[in-house]
């Protein structure tokens, strides 16, 4: 048998083999494509070497086998065909893993897979991904009771655990494959929600209630008909995950009820007006942090996403609120800090200009230089958080109306026979 000395040897030889063909499959990409059935076998064996260090040279060296592949001139089915056993062995890996920082590389190099190789991936290969990510999430669940257990099961104690990147990696896997393979992952859709619906329960710790909360945040915008089923789990458990104010599950909880308001119909209507409440009070919290702690980005994230819920509730479910939430809302913008919740808010805003609504703009139009506000300030952000349609609908109103908050505030200061200060 080999010495300690000799041992190292053939590892670092093993490891500098394994990032010299991975480098060849980057840098010369046409040329190492005739050899991948070769190296890929041979990575694929390494993935069961004792030593740590060459394992994870081959986990790391196989996703750049397929750029080398997808450029290749070799048949689809061969391409297909080799996608697959490259994939299938990241699974099993995974699957078969105890260490949890290798398991976060393997999750983030599926992700660079399915961006790379998602035509080549087959409906079985689909279905190999959805199960390796059902067990995954099982296995993640697991160790976060035994986790909470360990700990004594005390609430503010298992609270102030660090988040966890394996749990963010399986998310973002998870919208990965819904982006890039939507319709191959819809008929697995069902079985990852059942797995996930179970944890969703007033006595999990906060972890396990804010990642299955993300879970379906990332699934039903994209398949809205599968929320009725679980809509009272969904939307019970967010609310009094707010109600709580669970420190992780905060933020999800928070998108969520704009995903119940988006989405639930007729069946959110009943608990609308709890959730305005809710919100404000989220609103009202963060407002206090916004001025302690501006520059704390999950504060400034949970602060747009607080607006862009009660937004929704606002566009979705009108005959359920005044006009004074509208106002709430419009007071609260713009928004500066999460893209997707500021395209969205100032989105809606531009539809209620177009209108010209009433709970917007007042019964005597008396909000209408506070519109007129916020609209330059969304135009005059040097990103301009906003679809072009939206803003060059901005852009038009403001030609329109861009000196009536002067000309408002003149005819105020008159009537009342003040000066302007």
């Amino acid at each position: 048998s080999l010495n300690d000395e000799n041992k190292k040897l053939v590892e670092l030889t093993r490891v500098r083999a394994c990032n010299t063909l991975a480098y060849c499959a980057i840098r010369s990409s046409i040329n190492f494509s005739p050899h991948i059935s070769t190296v890929a076998p041979m990575f694929i064996r390494l993935l069961g070497c004792s030593s740590f260090q060459i394992r994870k040279a081959s986990i790391l060296g196989l996703p750049k086998l397929l750029l080398s592949l997808k450029v290749g001139d070799k048949s689809n089915d061969t391409k297909r065909d080799m996608t697959f056993v490259i994939v299938q062995s990241l699974i099993v890996t995974l699957m078969l893993g105890d260490d949890r920082d290798l398991s976060v590389t393997i999750l983030r190099l599926l992700v660079r897979c399915f961006q790379i190789s998602s035509s080549f991936f087959s409906n079985e290969l689909v279905k190999v991904i959805a199960d390796g990510i059902n067990d995954a999430v099982k296995e993640i669940i697991k160790f976060e009771m035994e986790k909470a257990q360990e700990v004594g099961v005390l609430e503010d104690v298992f609270e102030s655990l660090t988040t966890d990147e394996l749990i963010e990696e399986v998310i973002h896997l998870i919208a990965t494959m819904i982006d890039t393979s939507r319709d191959q992952f819809l008929v697995h859709v069902d079985d990852l929600m059942s797995n996930v619906v179970g944890f969703l329960a007033d006595d999990n710790p906060d972890r396990i209630i804010a990642f299955a909360i993300s879970i379906f945040n990332v699934i039903l915008p994209l398949f809205p008909d599968k929320l009725t089923p679980y809509f009272d789990r969904y939307r019970s458990i967010s609310y009094l995950a707010l109600t709580k104010d669970y420190p992780c599950s905060l933020l999800h909880a928070t998108r969520a009820v704009g995903i119940c308001a988006m989405f639930g119909g007729h069946k959110f209507k009943d608990s609308a007006n709890a959730c305005i409440l809710i919100l404000y009070n989220v609103l009202d919290k963060e407002l206090g942090q916004l001025v302690l702690l501006y520059n704390n980005e999950n504060v400034k994230t949970l602060w747009d996403t607080a607006v862009a819920a009660l937004g929704k509730i606002c566009e979705f479910h009108r005959d359920c609120i005044t006009p004074e939430v509208v106002q709430k809302w419009l007071r609260c913008l713009p928004l500066k800090h999460n893209y997707n919740e500021a395209r969205y808010a100032h989105g809606l805003l531009s539809k209620l200009i177009q209108r010209s609504d009433e709970h917007l703009y007042g019964s005597n139009k008396e909000n209408l230089p506070n519109v007129v506000s916020v609209v330059k300030r969304i135009l005059s952000g040097p990103d301009r958080l906003g679809s072009e349609e939206t803003i060059n609908q901005m852009i038009y109103f403001i030609d329109q109306h861009g000196e009536i908050g002067i000309g408002m505030r003149i005819r105020t200061v008159g009537a009342s026979g003040t000066k302007s200060p």
